[in-house]
């Protein structure tokens, strides 16, 4: 999980994934779709529900960026009672629309 301007972000498929071994379940791609099919994700305004975050360096190497695949949910204080000011080191990918 990240904290991001836009909303709280879970980086997919690893939180899933981590979600389905400690619900002993065996596949995590159904808990992904479930909660991409809900109202609680952000969108863009093509409809998709995944991002790309960039992963900035402390010297900002733009050469060395890791790049997540996330789902931002809206509305971080709904999950957590004091919501983290947003890692400054998560950059969007493209832009992010609030639908």
């Amino acid at each position: 999980m990240h904290f991001l301007k836009e909303g709280l972000g879970l980086v997919s498929p690893a939180i899933f994934n981590l979600f389905s071994d400690f619900a002993g379940l065996n596949d995590w791609r159904p808990v992904q779709a479930s909660l991409l099919r809900s109202n609680l994700v952000v969108r863009k305004p093509s409809g998709d529900k995944l991002f790309h975050f960039a992963i900035k360096s402390n010297n900002d190497d733009t050469n060395r960026k890791s790049v997540l695949q996330v789902v931002v949910l809206a509305n971080p204080q709904k999950y957590v009672q004091e919501v983290p000011e947003p890692n400054v080191f998560m950059v969007q990918v493209g832009e992010l629309k609030l639908k």
